[in-house]
């Protein structure tokens, strides 16, 4: 038993030697853990709801169908903090003028946005159909879940429907091959990774008895984040704060000791204003939150532990108390890994 006890809590592990191998495993283990979340595209949160066109179309009186296309061109504005974007495109609606007019065609609009900017219809004949191209400007949001944050990456909705006729009236019908991204998009931080649309319609419910069903085209985009500088800003001086308490247990001046604890404590309080003008204003948890609390607590259980010198010899030894230190080391860096791992884990999303 007592052969296992000296293995269980050495009292060598307080040396700087053995705490920094324990560093160098640990962030090890930290990296390799942030590999598959920072490379792999790993979107979270609600999609618009949508129902299949095909629904309508199987009714006796067919709503006229529009066949439309969008081709974003460039982002002028793309804030995921604030969510608020803006894009410069063209849409197109492929149209029968004998069942449908051009002056309901140009009634569209955009959820969640406003169209800065649309240019007069250019028109081209097609066989018996017409096609009304347009260069728009679309300030929108999105829905946006920033529960990973600053791991997250993120798919935007841009939501087309008609504010003059019903679905039963009109319907969009959208061709993946006529969704284009321009390859000429730079977004700072972050890639372009795919895109899809999808087509049919939505229930708006006006009323106890009333529902109104809306033509509703989605384009999404997904983005990925390639924010190394953010995610280095938020996660290295919070390591290193963390460890900077590790390695109080390894100094023997007890008025210094004492100190970087605190030091550590006051310099997390501190940046978590930081983190704030990093982070987005939400009413949850994020990552960046669990994480903050985390290593909070670990300073001021290294805090607890090192005051315990104050306590006399004869209640509690020096040497038990450095088996106390050891066994406090390899405990944290553990839950850090654990922690670490059930946050960035994602085969659960």
């Amino acid at each position: 038993m007592k052969r296992i006890i000296n293995i269980l809590y050495p009292e060598r592990y307080i040396s700087v030697g053995h705490q920094l191998i324990f560093l160098i495993i640990t962030c090890g283990i930290l990296s390799a853990l942030l590999y598959k979340p920072v490379v792999e595209f790993h979107p979270i949160g609600a999609q618009p709801n949508i129902k299949p066109a095909s629904e309508l179309t199987t009714q006796k009186k067919k709503p006229a169908q529009v066949n439309v296309g969008l081709h974003i061109t460039d982002f002028l504005r793309f804030d995921t903090i604030r969510n608020d974007f803006m894009i410069n495109a063209f849409i197109w609606f492929e149209f029968d003028p004998q069942i449908i007019k051009l002056e309901t065609i140009e009634k569209f609009y955009f959820t969640k946005g406003d169209i800065v900017h649309k240019s007069d219809a250019m028109l081209t004949k097609k066989g018996h159909s017409t096609i009304a191209l347009y260069t728009i400007r679309v300030q929108f949001s999105t829905i946006l879940d920033y529960a990973r944050f600053p791991l997250d990456d993120h798919r935007l909705f841009l939501n087309l429907t008609n504010q003059a006729v019903s679905a039963e009236e009109l319907i969009y019908i959208a061709n993946p091959n006529d969704y284009v991204i321009s390859e000429n998009i730079y977004i700072s931080a972050w890639q372009v990774v795919g895109h899809a649309v999808e087509s049919g319609y939505a229930p708006v419910i006006l009323g106890t008895d009333t529902t109104m069903l809306q033509s509703k085209t989605v384009f999404a985009l997904d983005l990925s984040k390639k924010d190394l500088r953010q995610l280095s800003l938020i996660l290295l001086p919070l390591l290193f704060l963390f460890y900077l308490g590790l390695f109080t247990f390894s100094i023997k001046d007890i008025t210094v000791a004492m100190t970087i604890p605190l030091a550590s404590v006051a310099g997390l309080f501190a940046y978590s204003f930081v983190i704030q003008t990093l982070a987005p204003m939400v009413g949850y948890m994020m990552m960046s939150d669990y994480l903050f609390l985390f290593f909070l607590f670990s300073s001021f259980i290294i805090f607890l532990i090192k005051s315990l010198e104050a306590v006399p010899e004869t209640i509690l030894s020096r040497k038990s108390l450095r088996r106390i230190e050891g066994l406090t080391i390899v405990i944290l860096q553990i839950l850090l890994i654990v922690v670490w791992y059930y946050l960035v884990d994602v085969r659960n999303i």
